[in-house]
This record gives C-alpha cells, structure tokens and sequence, in this order.
C-alpha cells in the first residue's frame, strides 16, 4: 500500500528510492554527479502501487455525523422542557442554514489540513473551538436576517453539544488510524542540541503521538550513540558526516524536523540546502527562544529574496487585558458555584486533621504586589521547621529543593494533604484569589520573592501577568520538570498569550489532573 498525503516524502519512498518522474529524470535528478543515486527502472518497477487507505474521506464524513449527531442529542435534550416547541427548529430554512454551516466547517477542516497533514493535537483543538465560535455566530446573524423564530438556547445547544461529538469522535478515529499504523508518522529531527530535545519531547507529549522521533541527526557527524530526553527517555544520535542521503537511505518514510539552534543555521547552512533538495516536506522549528512567537506577520521582498517577520506580544494591550480578566471572572464565579459542595466537604475532611483549614502562602503578584495565595492545608502545622531540619541533615533533599523547590517524598504532608495534592484539589481556593483579582485562571506559577529574583532576565515577563492557578508549566510536565524549565514556560505564555489559548490550557489541566502525571 502506497503512502497517502502527508505519510510519505517525496521524492523518496522505500528503500531510498526515487519514486517520481520518469526513468531518466530519476537519474538525472541532482544536479552535481557526487550526489546522483543510481535508481534503476528495474527498482522502481518495485514500488508498491496500492490504493492509499482513504483516511480524509473517512475523517470528513466522521465530522459531518459527529456533528449531525450532536445536533439531534442537543434537540432531545431541549425536548425535556415543557416549553420547547421542536417544530420550530427543523423548519427548512433553519436545516438549509445549519448544514450550509456545517458544510463550511468541514470546508474549512480540509482547507486547514485537518484530514491530511499531521498535526499537534492541542493547536487542533484550538483551531476546532475556533471554528465553532464562528459557526455559532453565522447560524446566529442567520437566523437573524432570515427572521426565523428558533431558540436561542437551541443555537448554543447545537454548536456547543456538536463541537463535543466532532472532537471526541475524531480522536476516537484518529486513535483507531495511528493504532494501525494509518496516522504516525516517523520523525528524525536534525540537531543534538536543547531545541532538539525540547523538540523530541514535544513530540512525545502530544496526546495522539501522530509523529513519534525515531532518531536525532548531527549533521557533521561530531557526535553518535544516544542523546537523553528528559524523563529518562533517549533516542539515537545518527552521523551524518555531512550527507544528507544519511537519512533518506536509513529512515526513507520519516518526516524530517530542523530542530538547531541559532547559530548552528550559518554553519549547517549548506547541508540543510542539499537536504531540502531531498525532502519536499521539511518541518523547521523556529530557533528564537524568547521572543513572542504567537503573533508574526511576514514581508517578503522578493527582489531581494528578503523575509522580515514583525512579532507582537500577546498581553501588550489594555483590551486584551481586560478580556483576560472578565473571562477570569465569569468562569470563576461558575466553577466556585458548580464546585460549591465539594468544596464544603473538603473543609471538612482538612479540618479533621487540624487547624486551619486554609494555608496562605506570601506569593508575588502583577507589578510585584504582594499576596497571600491560598490553598488547603496539606502538611503539619510547623512545616517550615521541619523543612529547614530535613534540608540541614539531608544533601540529597537539600539537592532536589535547589532545582526544582518541591520534594517528591515529602514527610511534611498529611494524609489527607496526600490526596488534595495528588488530584490538585489542594489548589481549588485559589479560585477566591481569582475572584479578588489577585490571581488568573491561567498564568505563570505563583512565585515567593527569593523565586522571583532567579527569573533573571524572565522577571519582567513574570510581572506583566497575573500568577494562575495553571498555567504552561502544569501541562507540560509539573513537577517532573526543573526550575529553568518552568520560568522559560512562564516567559512563553505572557508573551504568546490568547484567549483561545487559556481554554486549550484549561482543557490541558483537566487531563493532566485526572492522569496524576508529575503531581506530588
């Protein structure tokens, strides 16, 4: 079975071969004699000529039922109220507006590469909800210019109900395709440097593994063996001694990701030339570490073949600062209300094992403000005694408290405090410092001042923003990561930040809470 869109690399398929053009274009195809590969009419002859699995009609039509489906279960549902009258709902003008709008999403899904390119499953979110967003408000001005009489609640039913049918049954389809082999994708990624192991774990992070590394890429062949990622995981170091053919003869189905750092792009220059001669499908990550990314427009002087990108930060402005901060509000008041029981009972069980009920720590707030963040008491009352005692007679804990100011087997906790932490319930207070304004759902991690100062040049960052109850930083590891991790994540968000971006986080946190990762 021959590779469908997006799974193989063209000019080369299996075994390194040429898999384009005719017979005598095959062999001619590089320009210089030194790299010409002698691909015979005999080996091409060899390529499978299958027909590729039809994946991109298959998510396609499970969008169009997923939504159709989530529309019916919204209309039952509203037909439990005595007052709903359906019939208004399915006059032929309302079905004609709804499935022209969803005929654009699923448009707008094909456009954007959904059912054909491999893609990080939270920027896929984000992009879903995004489009949702929009479908609701064009059925909305809709109904309103075609004067239909339809329920309000039934229009952010449908697309409410709809979007949750469309993203769990894709993800149950992709999970299906990448269990069979129909989804991954191999990947090698050139570079042994810290953007290529971010860019390895990145890659293993994502929740669908669509690309999965198989190897790392030193161009000029200086180092070989392994190359460790972080949490104990490691892949190959491939030499390529500077022939790029080095990845097409071992790994000829992989996708090839450009994970060097800055100044290694002048000396590799050449080698990333010849390599996208090779590979019409690179994949190249931006080497500039600190800078918004989020937001870039580029220039392209084409007479000089110049390109100029023009970055913007994400929280530079008053408005989108005040969208922030009502979005905070809103949802806040509704999880402290919806939450409002739990939280009852949790006082309960903390006060059982003592008083108080509630811990404030000093934390660094926007414009450096002081504030006491709040959480459920999870250890002994003289917690800070016993730390500077455990720290005094234990190097080893003294060791793992300087890098990442957390102890994995802390004997501070209590047994109910085990719990809460665990399952993060500890930090559900916070929501009240939200409310006060003191603290944002979403943000950089709440910081102590001596904290604070080993931000180094990411102070400023920390300060534009309100800390949040999560943030990059929980969803990208918690506690499993080190210190120069986290204030790097911190800096990322304040400087990339959107409000579709805060949604996706939320949704993040609520996977990482219910699968314990990192938390102690």
């Amino acid at each position: 079975m021959q590779p469908g869109r997006g799974e193989g690399y063209a000019p080369f398929r299996a075994n390194g071969r040429l898999a384009s053009g005719n017979a005598s274009q095959r062999e001619h195809y590089f320009e210089n004699e030194d790299e010409t590969m002698a691909i015979t009419r005999a080996e091409a002859s060899t390529l499978s000529k299958g027909r590729p699995f039809p994946k991109a009609t298959l998510l396609a039509a499970v969008d169009i039922l997923a939504i159709l489906a989530g529309f019916a279960i919204a209309l039952g549902l509203l037909e439990l109220r005595p007052d709903f009258a359906a019939r208004l709902q399915l006059v032929p003008a309302r079905v004609a507006l709804d499935l022209a709008v969803v005929g654009g999403l699923v448009l707008f899904f094909h456009a954007s590469g959904h059912y054909a390119e491999r893609r990080a499953f939270w920027q896929e979110l984000a992009e879903i909800l995004g489009a949702f967003a929009v479908a609701l408000l064009l059925d909305a001005a809709g109904m309103f210019f075609l004067k239909l009489e339809s329920s309000r609640l039934s229009v952010l039913g449908f697309w409410t109900i709809g979007c949750v049918a469309l993203v769990v049954s894709r993800w149950s389809v992709k999970s299906w395709l990448v269990a069979r082999g129909l989804w991954s994708v191999p990947a090698v990624i050139v570079g042994t440097g810290q953007n290529a192991r971010d860019l390895a774990l990145a890659l293993l992070d994502d929740p669908l593994r669509t690309f999965h590394p198989v190897a790392f890429v030193d161009p000029l062949g200086e180092q070989s063996g392994t190359l460790a990622i972080e949490r104990e995981q490691s892949l190959p170091v491939i030499a390529a001694h500077g022939d790029p053919f080095t990845i097409v003869r071992q790994f000829p189905h992989a996708r090839v990701l450009v994970g060097l750092e800055l100044d290694a792009f002048v000396t590799h220059k050449s080698f990333l030339e010849r390599l996208s001669r090779i590979h019409h499908d690179i994949e190249l990550m931006l080497p500039f570490r600190g800078l918004p990314q989020r937001r870039y427009y580029r220039t392209h002087w084409v007479n000089h073949d110049i390109t100029t990108v023009r970055l913007t930060s994400g929280l530079g402005s008053r408005s989108q600062r005040s969208i922030k901060r009502v979005f905070d509000l809103v949802v806040a008041s509704l999880l402290l209300v919806l939450l409002g029981p739990l939280f009852l009972v949790l006082m309960a069980c903390v006060a059982a094992s003592g008083r108080p009920i509630f811990y404030g720590h000093m934390r660094v707030g926007r414009y450096g403000q002081p504030f006491k963040c709040l959480k459920f008491r999870t250890m002994v009352p003289n917690a800070e005694q016993q730390l500077s005692e455990l720290l005094k007679r234990d190097p080893n804990a003294a060791a793992e408290w300087l890098r990442t100011r957390k102890l994995k087997n802390d004997p501070r906790i209590t047994r109910i405090g085990r719990f809460l932490r665990r399952t993060s319930l500890d930090e559900l207070p916070q929501l009240i410092n939200v409310i006060k304004g003191e603290m944002s759902l979403v943000g950089p991690r709440p910081v102590t001042a001596e904290e604070l100062e080993a931000y180094g040049v990411y102070r400023e960052y920390y300060l534009q923003s309100r800390p949040g109850i999560t943030g990059l930083w929980q969803v990208s590891g918690r506690n499993q990561l080190d210190f120069r991790r986290r204030v790097h994540l911190d800096a990322v968000y304040v400087q990339n930040w959107s409000l579709l971006g805060d949604i996706v986080i939320l949704l993040m946190t609520i996977r990482v809470v219910f699968s314990g990762r990192g938390a102690y």
